[in-house]
């Protein structure tokens, strides 16, 4: 059973409360679902998942389903040691490389062309940041743009847990 109280410019909406199935997980754990099984999908397997996102209030909760493909290992997957999947859910695909561990050491989405790669070392991290174009659009002159200090504190957070 899922209860959820959600406040929208200082009025609380009515509760949403929602039952599923035991196999219905949140989709930030989705991550997590697919490091287990990743091990029993071999290449031509097709494995389906459903999800509630998070932060879906206008959809008031409803689950999605999605599948994963065990797909044949390309050239970036035998050179990482990783095994190549591909995700689809609400009308988009990606291609997920992941490790040993089922982590996802590469996410290459469908719609954008994006290639999300993880990264193991702060320096690395912090180049990536420094070199984003979202963090260097002019800030709102309502709110002052974090100093570098903030973004560093919010990396070491993030990496670290501190």
């Amino acid at each position: 059973m899922l209860s959820v109280r959600v406040k929208q410019h200082d009025r609380e909406l009515p509760q949403i409360r929602r039952s599923f199935q035991r196999t219905v997980t949140l989709s930030s754990l989705f991550p997590l679902m697919l490091a287990r099984k990743i091990d029993s999908l071999t290449p031509g397997k097709v494995w389906s998942f459903s999800v509630i996102y998070e932060d879906d209030v206008n959809r008031t909760f409803s689950s999605e389903t999605g599948l994963v493909f065990r797909m044949e290992d390309d050239a970036f997957a035998k050179a990482t040691g990783t095994r190549k999947v591909r995700v689809e859910i609400r009308s988009s695909s990606g291609f997920w490389y992941l490790d040993s561990s089922g982590y996802a050491v590469r996410i290459q989405t469908g719609g954008t062309d994006a290639i999300l790669d993880r990264v193991k070392d702060e320096q690395t991290a912090k180049a990536a940041l420094d070199a984003s174009p979202f963090l260097k659009k002019q800030p709102n002159p309502s709110q002052a743009a974090p100093s570098k200090a903030a973004r560093d504190a919010a990396l070491d957070e993030v990496l670290y847990g501190e």
